[in-house]
């Protein structure tokens, strides 16, 4: 993805708790072996441009969900990935995994092959948790995407500029 003003890419959503089965048609939890095959499904698709996790890693260690769902993807598909992440330590999990399966932190940057999903609470408001991944990102050159609420679609206009997604709406103004 080339990551510039007019530029516009499908993808996929993320974190849902609950998938159904494709063999059973059961509703259940999602689990980290259902990312991979999602992500590889996607990765066939030529309209979609990038991958979210789909679903949350429910058998994953607590709070470590969001770093196994990113490994199950990176096994699975060549497509630029938009992750989430519980901090500043899966954030640097994630850019470390994205770096070994590239080769170099600079294929990453160069690709855009990992954004951050960035999320702050609305409006002006990001946790501390949320500005140590933010940060970190910063320090690596990662792109960050923040996703507030409905107002951009009501005349709003996403920007890339200087290395971020910028949203010109006063929800979009966190720090």
């Amino acid at each position: 993805m080339v990551l510039k003003e007019d530029a516009c890419y499908y993808g996929t959503g993320s974190d849902c708790p609950a998938t159904i089965d494709l063999y059973t048609r059961k509703r259940r939890p999602c689990l980290q072996e259902d990312i991979g095959p999602l992500a590889q499904f996607c990765d066939a698709l030529p309209n979609i441009d990038f991958v979210m996790s789909f679903g949350i890693a429910n058998d994953s260690p607590p709070g470590k969900n969001f770093v196994h769902q990113n490994d199950a993807r990176l096994r699975h598909t060549k497509k630029p990935i938009i992750v989430t992440a519980h901090g500043e330590n899966d954030m640097r999990a994630i850019i470390e995994m994205a770096a070994g399966a590239t080769g170099v932190i600079g294929r990453i940057q160069e690709k855009h092959s990992l954004i951050l999903y960035s999320e702050p609470l609305s409006p002006f408001f990001y946790t501390e948790m949320g500005i140590s991944k933010c940060l970190l990102c910063c320090d690596y050159g990662i792109p960050m995407y923040d996703w507030f609420d409905e107002d951009y679609t009501k005349g709003g206009r996403i920007k890339f500029e200087k290395g971020c997604l910028r949203v010109p709406n006063g929800p979009g103004a966190s720090g």
